[in-house]
């Protein structure tokens, strides 16, 4: 007598989010809808001509992935977020510095979130207002009222 013994494993699978988060100065609705992300890895795309990449746009934010195996790596990026709005700058150092590209994201089994924050100030600039008198001498009295 014989037995054969067959051992069948399935991998497990989760799935990836991507959230977007706005701090900081207000840039604009316009340049929010500028924003492109793209997300890279083994199968993230099943159904596009490029299989391991995907772009996305703010407005389809936040967004889940289909079924990808545990233990698989991503990246998450925005590839323009410094240029949406010219009179902004984005925060890249310090405490609050904006998150705009997660490497080696790992997918868990209970699934991954990728946190993509922008924090952006307002660019100041100086503003210097000179006055020239010209014509009749009017007194510095007058001119100092």
């Amino acid at each position: 007598m014989t037995a054969e013994l067959i051992n069948n494993y399935t991998r497990k699978q989760a799935k990836l989010t991507v959230t977007k988060t706005w701090e900081g100065d207000d840039i604009g609705a316009d340049a929010k809808a500028g924003l492109e992300i793209t997300v890279s890895g083994p199968g993230i795309n099943p159904d596009g001509a490029e299989k391991n990449t995907i772009t996305l746009t703010y407005d389809q934010l936040p967004w889940e992935s289909g079924v990808l195996p545990v233990g698989e790596k991503y990246t998450v990026e925005e590839t323009n977020a410094a240029g949406l709005n010219a009179n902004y700058t984005l925060v890249t150092t310090g405490e609050d510095a904006s998150t705009t590209e997660i490497e080696d994201l790992e997918i868990t089994e209970n699934g991954v979130t990728a946190e993509l924050i922008n924090n952006y100030t307002r660019k100041q600039a100086k503003l210097t207002v000179t006055k020239t008198w010209e014509g009749d001498d009017i007194g510095a009295d007058a001119k100092a009222g």
